[in-house]
């Protein structure tokens, strides 16, 4: 699970959760939005630190994750 709490309008904070395959995951960290209102287009860009636990090791780095982000047209 990847939650996003936003700050203000264009950043915040994340946390990532989950586990698959008896590998558990954590992490979290800071994002920020960047919008092209010309092109109805953008990017959410997430840096933070990032853990997972398997087979009793731990290990942790570092990580950047770059989202493209698209308008829709709304349901009616």
């Amino acid at each position: 699970k990847l939650s996003f709490t936003p700050s203000d309008q264009a950043s915040g904070s994340y946390v990532l959760t989950g586990n698959a395959a008896g590998a558990v995951w954590s992490g979290g960290g800071k994002y920020s939005v960047t919008l092209n209102d010309a092109v109805n287009s953008g990017k959410l860009v997430a840096q933070g630190k990032n853990t997972i636990q398997a087979a009793g090791r731990k290990y942790s780095a570092n990580a950047e994750a770059t989202f493209t982000l698209r308008a829709v047209a709304p349901c009616r």
